[in-house]
């Protein structure tokens, strides 16, 4: 992805700084949730304190990835369509029923690969 060249040095680095410091808060929300830290209802309650976070703002696909068993892109992308979720939305531009099948949905695959 390239910079905008009207940025000026200082302007760029900055963008540069907060960028990876964006990828490096979403890679820990990631590592958590496959870690069962943090489940997808977690990843709604900080969508919703902090609406331009980076919680808020992380696709859904990105999401399901950091869910055991789902980790292949292709494999979630396909599981998000069967229940009838686009892979590109964002955890904050899910609707309440949306959200309520996602969790259903994941918390179902996690029970299925417990046993």
């Amino acid at each position: 992805m390239s910079v905008s060249p009207l940025l000026d040095p200082l302007a760029r680095r900055a963008a540069t700084v907060k960028a990876s410091e964006t990828r490096q808060a979403r890679s820990g929300l990631k590592r958590a949730t496959l870690l069962g830290e943090l489940d997808v209802t977690g990843w709604y309650a900080l969508a919703d304190s902090d609406p331009k976070g980076v919680a808020a703002r992380t696709r859904v696909v990105e999401v399901v990835r950091a869910v055991p068993g789902l980790r292949d892109r292709e494999r979630a992308t396909r599981w998000l369509e069967q229940i009838r979720l686009s892979p590109t939305r964002t955890v904050k531009g899910l609707g309440r029923r949306q959200r309520e099948r996602l969790a259903g949905a994941v918390d179902a695959h996690l029970r299925s690969t417990a046993s």
